[in-house]
């Protein structure tokens, strides 16, 4: 969800504020440890599947809360056999839990 921002200056602390469409809530958001600049990367992977899926990666109709929380925190989506693999890599690469090991 890229309807609300801030600029977060370089060498700054990390954001707290928890905003944004559940369903795109990077980890590290949802565990309110802080984060930065990685945050936008998940959810710009959010955005990517979602754009070829039509659904976002993590949410299902009828699912409460805290399943959406539990499959982000796991990142427990699906690939169906119709994508490329590189789309898939793509994919994978920004929707990693471990923010150290996220592209970006």
């Amino acid at each position: 969800d890229f309807g609300l921002s801030r600029i977060i200056d370089e060498g700054a602390e990390l954001a707290t504020t928890c905003c944004g469409t559940a369903a795109y809530t990077p980890p590290e958001m949802l565990t309110k440890k802080g984060y930065g600049y990685s945050a936008d990367y998940w959810q710009y992977g959010c955005f990517v599947y979602e754009l070829f899926m039509g659904q976002s990666p993590f949410y299902l109709p009828n699912e409460p809360s805290s399943e959406v929380k539990r499959r982000i925190m796991a990142a427990e989506f699906d690939f169906p056999e119709t994508c490329s693999r590189r789309w898939r890599q793509l994919v994978a690469s920004l929707l990693v839990p471990d923010v150290s090991a996220r592209l970006g």
